[in-house]
């Protein structure tokens, strides 16, 4: 539940920067606060991204986006990765073993300073869920689970080139709702159980495409 009043507060906030945002350009119409980048069109209102940073981790994490106006954006964005982990090595206990890992998150950005199709300091609050999971671990053939609702608050900067694209890098924090992590046996009976949350700090980067 904390989670869910954190973005209620976060959403309050930023509909207060809206508010302000538009009594200025109603206040003063002949005065853009931002300069649209040649080659971007302002009618354009959705935009595709990827994450660079994660992609280098053997992590796809996509995210597709609205532009509602020139500072709001929503969205959602995916993240899915799945590899294999562990010693190959035959005369050590250390079996190779699968991971995967997944988010699913709701995504409301929102310019702070520039627009949607300019550069410009952003905020980007999110709330999703996180899984994440390992299979054929050792030669007992344990495996594990967990899935927890999450909290994601990150800011930074963007940069707007020709050819419609944007690259976007900011950082902020992850906060997690407490989970249990549960441990199988190879008769999917279950060995062990505990419970943790997984906050930590957050990354943005992204290379993104309006349209």
């Amino acid at each position: 539940m904390k989670i869910y009043n954190a973005l209620l507060v976060t959403l309050v906030l930023m509909s207060q920067f809206v508010f302000a945002a538009q009594s200025k350009n109603n206040s003063d119409a002949s005065h853009s606060s931002f300069t649209v980048v040649q080659g971007q069109d302002p009618s354009d209102k959705f935009r595709i991204s990827g994450g660079a940073i994660h992609a280098l981790a053997g992590i796809l994490a996509l995210k597709g986006e609205y532009l509602y106006n020139d500072k709001i954006a929503v969205g959602a964005d995916v993240f899915y990765g799945s590899r294999k982990a562990g010693s190959t090595d035959k005369n050590t206990t250390n079996k190779p073993y699968s991971q995967t890992y997944s988010e699913y998150n709701l995504s409301l950005s929102y310019m702070m300073t520039g627009s949607n199709y300019s550069d410009g300091f952003y905020i980007n609050p999110k709330v999703g869920q996180l899984k994440a999971g390992i299979a054929d671990y050792s030669d007992l053939s344990l495996s594990g689970s967990t899935s927890a609702s999450q909290f994601v608050l990150v800011g930074g900067y963007q940069w707007a080139y020709d050819l419609k694209l944007q690259f976007k890098l900011g950082l902020g924090f992850r906060a997690t709702q407490t989970a249990d992590i549960v441990i199988y046996d190879a008769s999917k009976k279950e060995v062990y159980r505990t419970s943790s949350n997984f906050n930590s700090a957050a990354i943005d980067c992204n290379i993104a495409y309006t349209f």
